[in-house]
């Protein structure tokens, strides 16, 4: 691959990580708070290419007569791995969805929890119905010695996954990344009294705002740790701008 080539495929690259924070897309593939590292590694890529480009356009090009007559077939060949980038500039891929996990790995698991000591908690939110992310409701199911969870009720958000002959009962999903995409899982619920709710006729992968009470110590390890929700209020919505959802946050 020539000089020019490489700046040129390290000015696409640049690019497409600056164009993917500016629109708030980068939410698809990592943590939202690593967007300004994304902007300031897009930028300095960018720079840097974009001097090089500079320095090669002032250096004096050699004859036309004096290149060899494989340098032609070598940009062309070397331009086909920029395709991928460039084709970033112009389509962005979605987020990873219920339907992208569930033909990845199968049926919907809960990220791995290993065996934690169980620890006092701290107490829920004064409000009504506080509003709790999956990973947190697993945790304080499974580990909570100060049964935080009894006898309150919480609002959990995700996409709905009816029962099936693989899932006896119907979920609460969301995906949980750690870092990006790639170290992406299923979390979910299990939830009861749903008949008379809209979740009742509800399609898979629809999104949902969902009211109940959690089941105290009901995410085991025999279970996959997947607490037992008992549903008692129920929205629809869209789905968020930013699908994910993270460990601790």
């Amino acid at each position: 691959m020539t000089r020019e080539m490489q700046n040129a495929l390290l000015l696409l690259f640049g690019c497409v990580l600056i164009k993917i924070v500016v629109a708030d897309v980068h939410v698809r593939y990592v943590r939202e708070d690593f967007g300004p590292f994304l902007l300031a590694s897009g930028v300095v890529v960018a720079g840097l290419a974009l001097a090089g480009m500079v320095q090669d356009f002032r250096a004096l090009r050699r004859s036309h007569d004096q290149t060899s007559p494989n340098a032609g077939r070598a940009g062309r060949a070397a331009w086909m791995l920029g395709a991928p980038v460039l084709l970033l500039l112009f389509i962005l891929p979605p987020p990873l969805g219920p339907e992208t996990m569930a033909s990845a790995s199968g049926p919907a698991k809960q990220v791995s929890l290993r065996s934690a000591p169980a620890i006092a908690f701290d107490p829920l939110p004064d409000e009504p119905a506080p509003a709790l992310n999956i990973l947190e409701i697993t945790r304080r199911a499974a580990f909570d010695t100060t049964r935080s969870l009894s006898g309150r009720e919480v609002t959990v958000t995700g996409f709905w996954l009816a029962a099936s002959e693989s899932r006896p009962e119907p979920l609460l999903g969301r995906v949980s990344i750690i870092c990006c995409a790639a170290d992406a899982r299923l979390v979910s619920v299990r939830l009861s009294d749903v008949r008379g709710t809209i979740l009742e006729a509800a399609n898979d992968h629809a999104w949902f705002e969902v009211r109940g009470e959690v089941t105290p110590g009901s995410a085991t390890a025999s279970n996959g740790y997947v607490p037992h929700l008992r549903v008692t209020g129920v929205r629809a919505i869209e789905a968020p701008a930013n699908t994910y959802e993270y460990p601790g946050g």
